[in-house]
């Protein structure tokens, strides 16, 4: 695939195509390669905002994940 080759896929925030950013190869040492793609809104603006959009949500997740693994281990230790 060519760098800034668009897919069928709309950007979120504003609707425009998004272009192909990047790819790398995982290995794990074991079975086949995993290749990953990385797509984006071809507007640096609007990709950073989405970013930091996304960074949001994953910090939140964390810490409600975290929160709820305290509550497990603290009705663990009461039982």
């Amino acid at each position: 695939m060519r760098k800034n080759q668009e897919i069928g896929t709309p950007c979120i925030r504003c609707g425009k195509t998004r272009i192909f950013l990047k790819r790398w190869v995982d290995s794990s040492g074991r079975g086949e390669p995993i290749t990953h793609e990385t797509y984006g809104c071809p507007d640096l603006e609007c990709r950073a905002i989405v970013e930091a959009d996304f960074e949001a949500k994953r910090q939140k997740r964390f810490a409600m994940e975290s929160n709820r693994n305290s509550i497990r281990l603290a009705k663990k230790a009461q039982a």
